[in-house]
């Protein structure tokens, strides 16, 4: 009886300090990878000189991540409730950066513009958006628990709504190269 008891406790520990370890799944691997791109291209766009082809390259590494996060993500199992807390940390830190990412764009604007480069901030900036946008969603609806999609869901509107927001700066008629 003694034995049984034991191994009953062990397995009861065992159990508890499952759902509140760190998890590390492929989506937050995404999530965390994605936002190590994001603030290389946020510095990338801080040290823009006129040469876009750092600011290409590094734009490109952001929308190669998405694309194979997309994979990962699609390919991935649903995400139950504790692996979903355990992803919240790294989808504030990707809001973080986001925001920097956007601040910091906002303030370069006039740059591109002078370096006559709008055309293509523009089409890299609408890769980023639409396929980011696709790669969020594609996560959230991972997330089995509609308490844990409520708890994501201002983070996640908020990055759709910076990534719309940093293409709609370089849109048409908000970005005109000069003269």
């Amino acid at each position: 009886m003694k034995f049984a008891t034991i191994i009953t406790i062990l397995a009861a520990i065992s159990g508890a300090y499952s759902m509140v370890i760190k998890r590390d799944t492929p989506v937050k691997k995404v999530i965390i990878d994605l936002t190590a791109a994001l603030g290389e291209l946020d510095a990338t766009a801080n040290d823009f000189d006129g040469n876009i082809q750092p600011v290409v390259d590094a734009a490109d590494h952001v929308i190669s991540l998405i694309g194979s996060g997309q994979s990962t993500a699609e390919g991935a199992a649903s995400i139950e409730f504790f692996d979903a807390v355990a992803l919240l940390e790294p989808v504030k830190e990707l809001d973080d950066h986001a925001k920097t990412f956007f601040n910091d764009v906002k303030d370069r604007v006039d740059d591109v513009r002078k370096a006559k480069q709008c055309g293509v901030i523009r089409e890299k900036l609408g890769i980023v958006n639409t396929t980011g946008q696709k790669l969020v969603d594609t996560i959230l609806n991972k997330v089995t628990s509609a308490q844990a999609q409520a708890q994501a869901k201002p983070y996640v509107d908020d990055i759709k709504s910076l990534l719309d927001k940093s293409q709609d700066l370089f849109v048409e008629g908000n970005c005109v190269n000069a003269s």
